[in-house]
């Protein structure tokens, strides 16, 4: 296999990601990603809502991530995420 075929193949997955990831909303969210942030001696745990992608090796799996930490009205943002398997629960 050539090295174009290869680019052209790895541009293709690219645009399948891009457009599978267009499709998902916050509102179909069935996962929790479980956060902490910390400040100094201060920590704050929420979650964010998630929607699993693909189960991986070594107990990760590949998610996208709806929001900007704890701020409210932010479901519009969207970014994958390669996270421990222990951090992701069913949303309640």
């Amino acid at each position: 296999m050539s090295d174009e075929d290869k680019t052209n193949k790895t541009e293709q997955a690219a645009g399948r990601e891009a457009s599978e990831l267009h499709d998902l909303l916050a509102c179909d969210a069935k996962h929790e990603l479980v956060c902490k942030h910390c400040v100094g001696t201060r920590c704050k745990t929420y979650t964010m809502k998630c929607t699993l992608i693909k189960i991986m090796k070594g107990r990760r799996v590949k998610i996208v991530v709806f929001g900007n930490r704890y701020w409210r009205d932010n479901e519009h943002i969207k970014r994958i995420r390669y996270v421990s398997m222990d951090s992701v629960r069913l949303a309640s």
